[in-house]
């Protein structure tokens, strides 16, 4: 009896050592994502920005202040003061404001409109 026991926790061992072997296997080579680690900050930007347009909860596009071209700066209640150029090439680029920001980020993720990016759809608001 008790050399019966030893042999199913051994198989249950092999077993649950194969399954999470091919689990991370799979991971390794990008095939699942388990936790999400694999994203890059772009992709989530990406993600968060297309989630609140698709929502009508973006910050450029549900805003549309009437200002002059002399301005430099702005005020986005959800933000704080912003650069007025910035604002317009977001407001420009329309529904591709997303995929521009993530462009954007992946060049470069010190650039201006990365931070901005970052201070409007980061995982943290």
């Amino acid at each position: 009896e008790m050399q019966k026991t030893k042999s199913k926790n051994l198989y249950l061992s092999v077993f649950i050592f194969i399954l999470v072997s091919f689990l991370f296997y799979l991971h390794h080579k990008k095939y699942i994502d388990l936790l999400g680690f694999n994203k890059k900050p772009a992709d989530m930007l990406f993600e968060k920005c297309a989630d609140k347009m698709a929502n009508d909860l973006c910050a450029i596009m549900g805003t549309s202040p009437n200002f002059s071209p002399e301005v430099n700066q702005i005020y986005l209640p959800s933000y704080g003061p912003l650069d007025a150029n910035l604002y317009r090439t977001l407001l420009r680029a329309g529904p591709g404001m997303c995929q521009l920001i993530k462009e954007e980020c992946l060049k470069d993720m010190l650039s201006d409109l990365c931070k901005l990016g970052n201070g409007l759809y980061s995982s943290k608001n």
